[in-house]
């Protein structure tokens, strides 16, 4: 089995910024090094915090905000 391609990297956000709704041709992993982080995913809006990891796979529409305070 062929394994599926995923982008990762690192990216630092402000507070209050907004990734408006987008897609990928890849899988994507996110991981919350510091602060708070609201993401809708497929529709399903989600909190992260601190350490916190997810994966979305190719395609579905996704978009996230962060919160006020970056502690």
């Amino acid at each position: 089995m062929d394994a599926l391609p995923f982008t990762a990297g690192t990216t630092t956000f402000p507070a209050w910024f907004a990734a408006l709704m987008h897609s990928y041709n890849c899988g994507e992993q996110v991981a919350v090094l510091k602060g708070r982080v609201l993401a809708e995913d497929a529709g399903i809006q989600s909190e992260s915090g601190s350490m916190d990891t997810s994966f979305t796979p190719v395609w579905p529409p996704i978009a996230s905000r962060t919160s006020l305070t970056v502690t």
